[in-house]
C-alpha cells in the first residue's frame, strides 16, 4: 500500500516544528493535530499536520485528483475511485493505533485551508508492535523532498507510541518508494510468485 513513484532521494532541510514559523503557528486547525510547516528543495512551503474527521472531503477530492497509475500503486491495483467507505475510515484516527497525516501547501498570507498533496499513515497490527505503512504524493509534488518529511514525521509519532517497526507492501515496479524506504534502513523482501515486495523499517534510536 505504497506509492511515490518519481522520487529523488536526495537530502531536504529538515522540517521544522510549526512554532518556529510563526504565521504558520497562528493558523487553525482541529483540536489533537499537531502540525509542522517545512520549505521543500524547489522553495515550496508545505505544512503536515494530523488528519481530522473534518477532513473527509479534502480527502475525498485529493484521491480523485491522482492519476490511474498513481491509484494503482497506492493500493495495489487498479481502482477507479477510492470508495466512501474507505475515506471515511481514513478520517478515524487516534495517537498511537492508527496515525495518519496529510501535507498541504502552506501560503502563510491566508488562513485558508488548501488542498491536500499528500497523505501518510500507519495502523498498528493488532496487539503488536509493528504497525502497516501506507504513503502516497500528488502528482506534481514529488521530488522534492515531501515523501522524505512525512516518514520522518511517521517515524516520530510511532516512536513516541513504541512500535518497533513500519512494515508495508509495494509493487515490485515501484523503485521509487523502495528507494525512499531504503533511506530509513528498510529491509525488503520478496513474496513467492507475486508482482508485490515486503518492506520494514525498524524504528530505533531517539531521533530522525
Amino acid at each position: 500500500m505504497l506509492s511515490l513513484p518519481d522520487l529523488d532521494v536526495h537530502e531536504v532541510r529538515r522540517d521544522r516544528p510549526i512554532q518556529e514559523r510563526g504565521k504558520c503557528a497562528r493558523a487553525a486547525q482541529p483540536a489533537r493535530t499537531q502540525a509542522e510547516c517545512a520549505r521543500l528543495r524547489d522553495g515550496r512551503d508545505v505544512r503536515i499536520r494530523q488528519t481530522s474527521t473534518a477532513d473527509l472531503d479534502a480527502l475525498r477530492a485529493f484521491f480523485a485528483a491522482l492519476s490511474p497509475e498513481t491509484l494503482r500503486l497506492r493500493f495495489l491495483f487498479p481502482l477507479r475511485e477510492v470508495p466512501e467507505s474507505t475515506l471515511r475510515e481514513f478520517t478515524m484516527t487516534d495517537d498511537r493505533t492508527r496515525v495518519a497525516l496529510v501535507a498541504e501547501p502552506w501560503n502563510a498570507a491566508t488562513d485558508q485551508r488548501p488542498k491536500l498533496i499528500a497523505e501518510a499513515r500507519y495502523i498498528r497490527i493488532g496487539a503488536s508492535d509493528s504497525a502497516e505503512l501506507a504513503l502516497v504524493v500528488a502528482d506534481g509534488w514529488r521530488r522534492v523532498g515531501l515523501g522524505t518529511l512525512l516518514m520522518r514525521a511517521l517515524l516520530r509519532h510511532a516512536r513516541n507510541a513504541a512500535l518497533r517497526s513500519l512494515c508495508g507492501d509495494a509493487l515490485t515496479e515501484n523503485t521509487a518508494i523502495q528507494g525512499l524506504l531504503r533511506s530509513f534502513g528498510a529491509r525488503i523482501s520478496s513474496y513467492p510468485v507475486s508482482d508485490t515486495v515486503h518492506l520494514c523499517v525498524k524504528i530505533t534510536g531517539t531521533g530522525t
